[in-house]
């Protein structure tokens, strides 16, 4: 196949965003294949070098090719190269490098190199509390509520993907920055936060009715294919809202739990306004409805 579309080449900072131009770097992925499967020995020291100087800032280039060429070769072999680069105690990348620069790949059109950035990223985090997303997310998430400025659809996606309960969590608790109308003094921060609590709220409530339905699924208290009625009708509240990422979540709950899962409001989400939306519901919208428990 052609060259991936997302990349930045060698030598500058360039953009983290989505307009990053990839391709693929013969002379880097020939010095990652060489260096991940060499013994330790001069030779191997020569690599280490070689690799040091083809980097590029921060390690970006070097990172993005080792994703390359797991994708390009889907096995665990080329994974545990890959790696192998970013955790080489040698080289010195540290997770915040590896999820800078793997960010931008899940914008790809290349499915694998996506799957990639997806997978590698997820070895250097664990985000499944909300601290977790704020430590590593926060100050994204907050620049986007602050500045009015979207998060990359691929980081959006991951997130609601992976970590669905935590990152409705973390974007409610920095949504009342929308509000400040670009006034960042304390004062004009206290009063949005203010005005928006009860809509923090009301988010987080229908966040824990959820949450709490599917502990009561793992732990045999309902059925795999039983609801409860709390958390049926929290998440409509919630689909209501006009918050996109509100909606997404409503969708990727939808997909992942799929006793929530309703014809009505699926066939309403298809039609969101949202593309993140959009997407998560016809990726399940097609599958047969679960039967439902008879009721005693």
């Amino acid at each position: 196949s052609g060259p991936a579309r997302v990349s930045a080449s060698r030598g500058g900072e360039g953009d983290s965003g989505s307009q990053d131009r990839f391709a693929p770097d013969p002379e880097l992925l020939e010095a990652i294949d060489r260096f991940t499967t060499t013994l330790p020995c001069p030779e191997w020291l020569e690599q280490l070098k070689r690799l040091e100087q083809l980097s590029g800032p921060k390690h970006r280039d070097l990172i993005r090719q080792a994703a390359y060429l797991m994708a390009s070769k889907p096995s665990m072999e080329s994974y545990y190269q890959a790696l192998g680069i970013l955790r080489n105690p040698m080289l010195h990348i540290r997770p915040d490098e590896v999820i800078e620069a793997l960010i931008p790949l899940l914008e790809s059109d290349d499915r694998n190199l996506v799957r990639a950035a997806d997978r590698l990223i997820r070895t250097q985090i664990r985000c499944d509390t909300p601290e977790a997303v704020d430590s590593d997310f926060g100050s994204r998430i907050m620049e986007s509520m602050l500045l009015g400025k979207p998060l990359p659809a691929g980081l959006s996606r991951f997130l609601f993907r992976h970590y669905p309960s935590a990152t409705l969590i973390t974007f409610a608790r920095y949504a009342h920055l929308s509000l400040v109308e670009g006034d960042p003094r304390p004062e004009a921060v206290s009063e949005a936060r203010r005005k928006y609590l009860p809509t923090y709220q009301e988010i987080i409530r229908g966040e824990h009715a959820i949450a709490e339905m599917i502990w009561k699924q793992r732990n045999w208290f309902l059925a795999w294919n039983e609801a409860d009625p709390e958390a049926v009708r929290q998440l409509h509240k919630l689909a209501r809202r006009k918050e996109w990422w509100v909606r997404l979540y409503v969708a990727e709950m939808m997909r992942q739990v799929p006793a929530l899962r309703d014809r009505a409001l699926m066939r309403r989400l298809a039609k969101d306004p949202h593309k993140l939306v959009r997407e998560t519901i016809h990726e399940f919208e097609r599958e047969p409805d679960i039967v439902r428990p008879a009721r005693p």
